[in-house]
């Protein structure tokens, strides 16, 4: 019998702290974020109750403490030397008000990533959410999966990333 060594990961930042600047039709408006990278939380329940089958098992304490432990460790993100990923990105083509590509920059450990994002824009009085899916690989980031145990365990270079953000306008 062989057992599975590893497992999904759902990896999720609460709060964020940014700005989004507006331009009256949408085009060419403006987001700059930063995530403290110490802020990641892995393996957040209800977030893997989201994903279906592939997430249907939680994972242990250990697991999820160890797997933290490497994301934030020397080997990827180095969170002690670089402890926030910069975000800034400016709206391309706004298709029906609903549809953009934001081109994005990535600032992460101490480079910068161009990406084409998908987002889906709701505007509601004062509030703007922006949501999307993509496909990325670790080395579109510039980083190498972890791996152990001559690489029989070894995290997958593919990742499905989502994002919902929900903006307020400030009071002056």
């Amino acid at each position: 019998m062989i057992s599975q060594l590893g497992h999904n990961h759902v990896v999720s930042v609460g709060d964020l702290e940014g700005k989004i600047y507006l331009s009256p039709g949408l085009d060419h408006s403006k987001v700059e974020i930063e995530v403290p990278v110490d802020r990641l939380i892995v393996d957040d329940p209800k977030l893997r109750r989201q994903e279906g089958q592939a997430f249907s098992t939680q994972p242990s304490k250990a697991d999820i403490e160890g797997t933290r432990a490497n994301m934030l460790g020397s080997e990827l993100l180095r969170a002690k030397r670089y402890p926030v990923i910069k975000l800034k990105g400016t709206s391309g083509r706004v298709s029906n008000k609903r549809k953009a590509t934001v081109n994005m920059s990535v600032e992460l450990l101490g480079r910068t990533i161009k990406l084409a994002v998908p987002a889906t824009l709701r505007r509601t009085g004062d509030e703007l959410e922006v949501s999307g899916a993509l496909k990325i690989s670790h080395a579109q980031l510039g980083l190498t999966p972890f791996s152990a145990l001559l690489g029989a365990l070894q995290v997958a270079d593919k990742m499905d990333l989502k994002y919902r953000i929900r903006a307020r306008r400030a009071r002056n």
